[in-house]
């Protein structure tokens, strides 16, 4: 890859090997589907060979291809430029690339990135100011094309590593800028993926608004032209720089995204804000245990009215006391069972005629709350049952104790 050349006064100095004008392209990828049957490996591979600098891209299968593959890798070709599919049999999908490389030159493929990632920052600090919609209708076309630019210039760098004519007819005259031009557009891709990922957030509501967002979003701004710079005067120490700009304000990014999103992306939440193990196992994922946020789940559980308040449940508590002893009772005197169902004697039934009237006066939506204070309810009951059979059989041996007294006189 490199050659000795001679200067003039007779020195020998290192150079690059001289590629053949249009370089010999690739041999078509092929890629075995039957060994890639997770979701989402076809569309990392049709994405890697076409990064790569492949034309051609075959998918061989030795049954036919199910519909999630097909469909997996279509849309893979719909998110690059340049390529669609040229062939599609049961067995065998092909895509193919139609691009000239030599049309696509490096400088306005970066200033076109740097377009892009300027508008997503615009929207950005929209949404931070809410002077306009509450979510960004821009953001997703921004998003697709920031992600078809940076795969063509990640595929136009690698084909101008190959092919040195290609590189000076592209706009990179010397191939040992190419090293840093690729640190750059790593670090290009990088920052337009945090921005993509922060936008939704941003459109979630008010309450994600974090005031220094703001701030990181225009320092981010002024470190694009930093990157342009690097891009303009080529060295590896300036794009080193420009990289650890990038990756700094990246960290900024991350700090200043909410927590639920943070956590929602695999981070762990502060230890200040970490529920206790106890409260966890009794909330579960999605709350309602004791601790903070006891009623997530439940719409107006957190300061909310429940169903069942601490009068109701006392209510329950003494008139079904009092129906289970007259229902003990009537059976004691021998009569039998006295008429109607035996509510209480099921906690079973107690509980669907229970659930049967709350629907009937709070309506479907309040069942979860229902749930939870009905569990309380029977809590009382079963102790309330339990003290009153005490009571029972107290009485009982009091009026045995009275009988023998009296027969004995």
């Amino acid at each position: 890859m490199v050659v000795f050349d001679q200067n003039d006064d007779g020195t020998l100095y290192l150079r690059p090997a001289q590629g053949k004008s249009g370089g010999k392209p690739l041999a078509p990828f092929q890629v075995e589907a039957t060994l890639f049957g997770s979701p989402g490996e076809l569309e990392l591979l049709v994405a890697g060979a076409y990064r790569a600098g492949h034309d051609s891209i075959e998918i061989l299968s030795d049954v036919p291809l199910n519909l999630e593959a097909v469909e997996e890798v279509q849309a893979a070709a719909r998110r690059l430029l340049g390529v669609s599919v040229v062939a599609h049999e049961p067995n065998r999908l092909v895509i193919q690339s139609f691009l000239d490389p030599s049309k696509y030159a490096l400088p306005q493929m970066i200033q076109r990135m740097r377009m892009i990632l300027s508008a997503l920052v615009e929207e950005a600090q929209g949404l931070i100011r809410r002077d306009g919609p509450s979510r960004s209708k821009r953001a997703p076309a921004l998003a697709e094309e920031l992600g078809k630019v940076h795969a063509l210039l990640v595929r136009q760098l690698q084909l101008a590593s190959r092919d040195w004519s290609l590189a000076r007819e592209i706009g990179s005259p010397d191939p040992r800028h190419l090293l840093s031009w690729r640190v750059v557009v790593q670090s290009l891709g990088e920052s337009g993926r945090i921005l993509v990922e922060l936008l939704p957030t941003l459109s979630r509501g008010r309450r994600t608004v974090n005031p220094a967002r703001a701030e990181t979003l225009e320092s981010y701004k002024a470190a694009l032209e930093t990157v342009v710079d690097a891009l303009v005067h080529p060295s590896l120490a300036h794009a080193c720089a420009a990289r650890d700009q990038v990756k700094n304000l990246q960290r900024k990014l991350e700090s200043a995204r909410p927590e639920r999103s943070r956590r929602v992306s695999g981070q762990s939440p502060p230890p200040s804000t970490r529920p206790s193990a106890r409260g966890q196992e009794a909330r579960g994922p999605g709350g309602g245990g004791d601790g903070p946020g006891r009623h997530r789940r439940h719409p107006g559980g957190a300061g909310g009215p429940s169903p069942l308040t601490p009068d109701h449940r006392q209510r329950v508590r003494t008139v079904y006391t009092d129906s289970y002893l007259r229902y003990e009772r009537h059976k004691a005197r021998g009569h039998g069972a006295p008429a109607g169902p035996p509510m209480l004697d099921s906690i079973d039934d107690w509980i669907i005629i229970a659930v049967v009237f709350a629907i009937l006066f709070w309506g479907s939506a309040k069942i979860p709350q229902l749930a939870h204070s009905l569990g309380r309810a029977v809590g009382e009951f079963k102790k309330g049952k339990t003290e009153s059979e005490l009571e029972l059989a107290q009485s009982q041996s009091n009026a045995r104790v009275a009988r023998d007294q009296a027969q004995l006189r």
